[in-house]
């Protein structure tokens, strides 16, 4: 895990923890805009 946190500051990317209890507000992420990026990836 330490590797990954590591790694992602030269990708840009930007780690964030959320609180429990959460669920609700990021699940909407997920079928929004995670699911249809893994599938597109999944393609190529």
């Amino acid at each position: 895990m330490s590797e990954v946190l590591d790694a992602l500051p030269c990708t840009g990317a930007a780690v964030m923890f959320a609180p429990g209890g959460c669920t609700g507000v990021a699940q909407p992420l997920h079928v929004g805009v995670m699911s249809p990026l893994k599938q597109h990836m999944r393609i190529r």
